[in-house]
Parts: C-alpha cells; structure tokens; sequence
C-alpha cells in the first residue's frame, strides 16, 4: 500500500531494541512523513491488531508535537552515539563528542529539556569513570592538571588510553553473536562449523584492521589485492568439513 501511493518514499525503519539511535531516527522519519504514513494507515482494514494500534496512536492529539520535539532537539543523539560506536578513534575525540552533547543538552528548552538534562546528570553520576576518563583525555591532549587530580596511573598506562573506547557496545554485541552459535535449532553444528563460525564473526573487524595497516604503512594496491586473494584462497583449501558433532 505504501509504494502504491508514495513509490519514491522509503519504507520505515525498523527500530532496534538496546540501539537507542534507532528509535531517535524512527521517529524524524515519522515526523517527516507523518501525512503520508497516516494516509497509508487510512487505507488499511481493521483487521490486524498492530494496524488499530497505529492508527489509534496516531490519533493522539500530541503526537506529532511530541515528534516534532524529538525531530528538532534530539535527532543529534543518533549521530553522536554512531560516533561514539566507532572503532580505531582517538580517546580525545570521544571525550570531545560527549562534552558536544552536554552542551546540546544544556540548550533544550521547556520541562522536557529538564527532564533530558536531570536524565544526562544522572547517569554520569553514577558512572565513576567518567571523571577520571576525562582527566586522562585531558593529559593526553596536552591540557594542564592540577596536582589534585592526578590520575593512579604511569605515564606508560596513560598513553595506552589513546584510543581507548568509552562504550561496551562490542561486548555487549559480541555476546549476541556468540549466543546464536549454540540455537537449539542447529542440529548438525560440528567443531570445525565454530571454527568457521568465530573466524566469520570476526572477519569484519580483521578486515577492518588490515585495512588500517594497509593505508598506515602505504602498501601498495596491488599488494592489497594479492593478499585479499591469498586470504580467500587459504579459506577455502582448508573449508573441509568434518563431523566431530556438538549434539
């Protein structure tokens, strides 16, 4: 129904649960769209539980204020927590980006920029680390501390904080992958199927990685692509499969 009466306008995304920055990019694209998604949902029948639920919320007089709330003052949070996601970034840099929100945050208007702001207090509050995260984002970009707060580490374990990340999102992530390895509905996973199914699971950040030293130290593109295909090749002469089963 939605390419029959909009073809050139994207489908909605689909939020994610423990992704914060998705639900923040739903509903821009709810507040973007919110005539045309409502007419959509007027040529619907009534026949599934999920299509009265939408239309009844979009029935609420505040709706669209409340979006368009979130459109003009929190959208910001979705790019920030995506930088904040990345890999290989200075400790600077993110230390730089969170202080960017603090200040954002700070210039929200009304009771709901109360709410947000005694929410952001509250959860550096109980993060102890984050001061002490600060202090050595500001050695290592060469700011002045004072005696007072100086960090319990030596200069060798503070420089290893470079590019040191302030989030967990890859080992909360990594547990999701790694619990999916043993379904109940995988019934003839064998030892060597793991082996393969870690080394898939972690070639996205090897490649990464490669990709990284290649442009550090300047190898030449065609020694880039000599190597991809000696990698592809070793993959697949030792792709046979045995059956040595876990179950």
């Amino acid at each position: 129904m939605l390419k029959d009466l909009y073809p050139d306008l994207c489908l909605p995304p689909e939020p994610i649960l423990t992704r914060w920055g998705t639900w923040l990019e739903a509903a821009q694209y709810y507040y973007e769209n919110y005539n045309k998604i409502k007419n959509v949902l007027s040529h619907l029948e009534d026949e599934a539980v999920a299509i009265n639920t939408a239309k009844s919320l979009f029935e609420k007089p505040n709706l669209r204020n409340d979006l368009a709330f979130i459109s003009d003052n929190c959208v910001f949070l979705a790019q920030a927590i995506t930088q904040l996601e990345s890999q290989n970034v200075r400790l600077t840099e993110n230390v730089s980006n969170v202080k960017k929100v603090i200040e954002k945050v700070e210039g929200i208007p009304g009771s709901k920029g109360d709410l947000i702001r005694s929410k952001l207090v509250e959860v550096l509050s109980k993060n102890k680390g984050w001061e002490t995260i600060c202090q050595i984002s500001d050695i290592i970009s060469g700011t002045e501390v004072t005696s007072e707060h100086r960090v319990p580490f030596t200069t060798n374990e503070i420089t290893s904080f470079s590019k040191a990340p302030i989030t967990s999102v890859d080992v909360e992530r990594s547990f999701s992958r790694y619990k999916s390895i043993l379904r109940p509905d995988r019934r003839h996973f064998t030892f060597q199927h793991l082996k393969f199914h870690v080394v898939a699971n972690n070639f996205e950040e090897s490649s990464n990685t490669v990709k990284i030293c290649n442009k550090k130290y300047n190898v030449p593109l065609e020694k880039q692509k000599l190597d991809a295909v000696s990698r592809d090749a070793g993959v697949k002469k030792n792709g046979s499969v045995t059956e040595n089963k876990l179950d």
